[in-house]
């Protein structure tokens, strides 16, 4: 008969320091946005291989903002885009996730979560209406997906707060100020082009 030690209590259940570091360096409200992100994308990129149709109906019908889906009384879509990212593109996702680990935690430190949340969630709203008005100018009825609404609020946020501050714009310091004049006539320029989708 082999003995074993006792145990001096359950088994542990806590998480794995790494996880602790980041949820302790970005924020609570951070570190939930981000992973669902991660998590969001990964169960979208796996429900497209197993489930295409029933997935893709869920994605463009049920969870992206359009017109088409706010006139069919899906206000809800105004929030859920903010949570998707282009499928066949990565870098949409990468992008969006590195905006929020280098502008949102500071924002978050200075509000607090629960603030932080609602500043989240009026800029998710605030981007997809401006999207919305856009396309009833102009008759686009493409679907809109991704959190760079909160991304931009984010920066000019900074740039009210601190003008002067350095941020590094596609690897090249830029003030505060110009982040935003510089991303909306960049914007424009790509909406302008032929087939351009911004």
């Amino acid at each position: 008969m082999s003995r074993r030690p006792l145990r001096s209590g359950p088994p542990s259940s806590q998480p794995p320091q790494f996880l602790v570091g980041w949820y302790r360096r970005l924020g609570p409200g951070t570190f939930g946005l981000m992973s669902a992100l991660l998590l969001i994308q990964v169960g979208v990129w796996v429900g497209i291989r197993v489930a295409p149709d029933q997935t893709d109906t869920l994605y463009r019908d049920g969870l992206a903002l359009s017109l088409d889906n706010l006139q069919a009384g899906r206000l809800w879509t105004l929030l859920s885009y903010g949570l998707l990212h282009d499928l066949g593109s990565p870098t949409h996702l990468l992008f969006n996730l590195l905006g929020l680990y280098f502008l949102s935690p500071r924002t978050e430190a200075q509000l607090g979560t629960r603030r932080w949340l609602a500043f989240a969630a009026s800029a998710v709203v605030a981007g997809g209406l401006l999207q919305v008005g856009l396309d009833l100018l102009t008759g686009d009825r493409a679907i809109v997906v991704g959190v760079s609404a909160l991304n931009l609020a984010l920066l000019a946020r900074l740039a009210w707060q601190q003008p002067d501050a350095q941020v590094l714009l596609l690897f090249v310091p830029v003030q505060a100020r110009w982040v935003i004049p510089i991303a909306f006539a960049v914007d424009l320029l790509l909406w302008l082009s032929p087939g351009g989708h911004v």
